[in-house]
């Protein structure tokens, strides 16, 4: 069970870097072409409205749920746990 779990959350540790990485990369490109057409003058971003929108939605603990999802009645958590943080590391 011990060797399952590690193999497990090493897959998933490194499922989540990489997602979080293209994730990332997404935004980021998004906030640069909004940046540049504001900048054009093609539109016009209120900053302070998007992110009062969208903090409601950004959770704090997010990696916390996601770790207790994962781990739900799994008898080798710590296992689990251990390969995840070895595969996002």
């Amino acid at each position: 069970q011990v060797s399952l779990a590690l193999l497990l959350g090493a897959s998933t540790g490194y499922a989540a870097k990489r997602m979080g990485k293209v994730l990332m990369a997404i935004v980021g490109t998004e906030v640069i072409a909004l940046q540049y057409m504001a900048v054009k003058g093609w539109v016009d971003v209120h900053w302070s409205k998007i992110g009062s929108d969208l903090s409601p939605s950004l959770d704090r603990n997010l990696f916390r749920r996601f770790v207790d999802t994962v781990t739900y009645r799994l008898p080798f958590t710590t296992s689990f746990c251990t390969g995840m943080y070895a595969g996002i590391k």
